[in-house]
């Protein structure tokens, strides 16, 4: 994305040892001058300018490395910036690495991995041939208007280089837009590459494989919260139920609301259950529950996600139909109903 970053960072480094040897050469020719002066040095005019002349290009050298210093800080924070481009770069490697465990043929290389995220940063695909339009008109031109041409080129070039090292401050919102796009660019891009190898049955999985993962790396999951989600957790044996929610839980769907007890936001989900039986009784018999509010207060307790636990437990049904919704909400609509060779395109 920035090679130009990569390339000062490195002629940095050349500087600084430059720099850096520069002042221990100094340092032995005034060590060796000292050593080898005769009589008294005050009265040695030779040695005089020569040790004015080492103190003058240490000094300058010195600056110089003072700039250098200052200006690697600055590369660094303007790399720094990519961090998080790069971080999910290494979530859709480990992700595809990690599809083996679903179907044995599930196997990537890191190779094609990097073409893909490449082709999701530039656009452009690995072997494509590009048309180099400006090589075709000069090659069309008489020798005297392609020399001219050349010139006037260049000068556009040295005056848009000269307008860019006077306004050099980076524009903060356009640079973030772009990391934005690259983010979702490159989770899309390598998805769909991954996706048209799936079994139609596999697909949702892997997305929702991808959407826990993203999640949990921001922050936004616990990790309590996805392994209740992933493993339907039930209590063998649960207390024993009331007669009234008897009448419309049964053990299978009681015995998972207590292990989801055991999550912190949960603590007095089952005794709502007791309590609120007529409100419960009725969200429970919607035919699809998941676009109806939690009643009473859970509707605001608890976000899209936390509603997927309350589904796992009460009506397993319809985790699938609502996964697919959380998964579009999250990462857009086409992480869900793209078409499988998207990708090809």
């Amino acid at each position: 994305e920035r090679p130009d970053l990569e390339a000062q960072k490195a002629e940095l480094l050349v500087q600084q040892n430059n720099f850096k040897i520069k002042i221990k050469e100094l340092e032995d020719g005034i060590l060796h001058q000292l050593a080898t002066a005769e009589g008294d040095v005050l009265e040695n005019i030779a040695l005089i300018e020569n040790l004015e002349e080492a103190k003058r290009t240490s000094i300058e050298v010195s600056e110089k490395m003072e700039i250098a210093k200052v200006t690697e800080v600055e590369i660094g924070v303007a790399r720094e910036m990519y961090r998080p481009v790069a971080n999910r770069g290494s979530l859709m490697f480990f992700l595809l690495s990690d599809l083996f465990k679903i179907h044995s043929f599930h196997h990537y290389s890191l190779s094609s991995f990097v073409i893909v995220f490449e082709r999701a940063i530039t656009g452009k695909r690995g072997n494509a041939i590009e048309f180099d339009e400006e090589a075709a008109l000069l090659a069309s031109m008489p020798a005297k208007k392609a020399e001219a041409y050349k010139a006037k080129r260049a000068a556009e070039e040295a005056a848009a280089a000269e307008a860019a090292g006077s306004g050099n401050e980076l524009d903060m919102e356009a640079l973030q837009k772009r990391l934005d796009y690259l983010v979702e660019n490159i989770t899309f891009s390598v998805f769909s590459y991954a996706r048209r190898g799936l079994l139609e049955k596999h697909k949702l999985i892997v997305a929702t494989m991808l959407a826990l993962r993203v999640k949990q790396r921001i922050g936004q999951l616990p990790a309590d919260q996805v392994e209740y989600l992933v493993t339907g957790k039930r209590i063998a044996n649960p207390p024993q139920m009331t007669a009234k929610v008897q009448e419309y839980l049964q053990d299978f769907q009681w015995g998972a609301a207590c292990a989801l007890r055991e999550i912190e936001c949960f603590r007095s989900f089952c005794e709502d259950l007791e309590l609120n039986v007529d409100a419960w009784r009725e969200w429970l018999e919607h035919a699809k529950p998941e676009h109806e509010e939690l009643p009473g207060e859970w509707a605001a307790k608890c976000n899209s996600f936390q509603k997927l636990l309350i589904l796992r437990a009460l009506r397993t049904d319809r985790v699938t139909s609502a996964l697919s919704e959380y998964i579009a909400h999250e990462l857009g609509d086409r992480c869900v109903r793209a078409r499988a060779l998207a990708a090809m395109r």
